[in-house]
């Protein structure tokens, strides 16, 4: 039998066996298996996080959004810490079951960490943008929501369909009373802001060439 690298014939034959036995392979597949369970506990938990794509980068970039053409709002990156814990008797007797328990709470950390962070990077930013509204203390109303759809930006489809911005609240608010007059002028500003957006895109669009080339 040949010696591994690093290990010499005095060594012990403990220490021999164990670096025979070394299969990082299995460690790579455990890593990937418990990111992935983690995180679809986590998104089944959560409606918002589950509408956030989730992108693999080699680095950590910080995120940096313009806006104007001076003005860099620059968010900080969101630190989190998840302790994942098994016994190793759970481990010999390839207990299931504390597997799905210590992914469950793994799951719970990471929502506990994330999510605050999430809401607080969105609040500043929103404030930085301008895109803010203060009910004074106020529940949540119809006019309210018209007040925000006229100030945030909305994108459409070349078919003119507006994609509307979210509404997330919490489970214990009160949903606001919508009547037909509300629908009516929620119509009327998508219908004045698509008009903007037409405008705004053929002001972008790149002057012919007067030479005709």
């Amino acid at each position: 039998m040949s010696i591994p690298d690093g290990l010499s014939p005095e060594q012990p034959q403990a220490a021999v066996r164990k670096s025979l036995f070394v299969l990082p392979e299995y460690d790579d597949a455990f890593v990937r298996f418990t990111d992935g369970a983690v995180h679809a506990l986590a998104n089944a938990r959560d409606e918002v996080l589950a509408q956030m794509p989730r992108v693999r980068q080699r680095r950590t970039y910080r995120p940096r959004n313009s806006i104007a053409e001076s003005t860099v709002h620059e968010s900080p990156t969101m630190p989190a810490s998840m302790l994942f814990e098994l016994s190793l008797e759970a481990i010999r007797q390839c207990d299931a079951d504390a597997v799905a328990e210590a992914l469950s709470s793994v799951a719970d950390q990471y929502l506990a960490a994330v999510m605050p962070q999430i809401f607080a990077t969105l609040g500043s930013l929103t404030s930085a943008t301008g895109n803010t509204l203060d009910t004074g203390g106020q529940g949540l109303t119809a006019e309210h929501i018209l007040q925000m759809c006229e100030q945030v930006a909305i994108v459409f489809d070349d078919d003119g369909t507006p994609h509307l911005p979210a509404l997330v609240m919490h489970p214990d608010d009160q949903r606001p009373d919508w009547t037909e007059e509300h629908a009516k002028r929620l119509r009327e500003i998508i219908e004045r802001k698509w008009q903007q957006f037409l405008a705004e895109r053929r002001s972008r669009q790149l002057p012919r060439n007067p030479l005709g080339n």
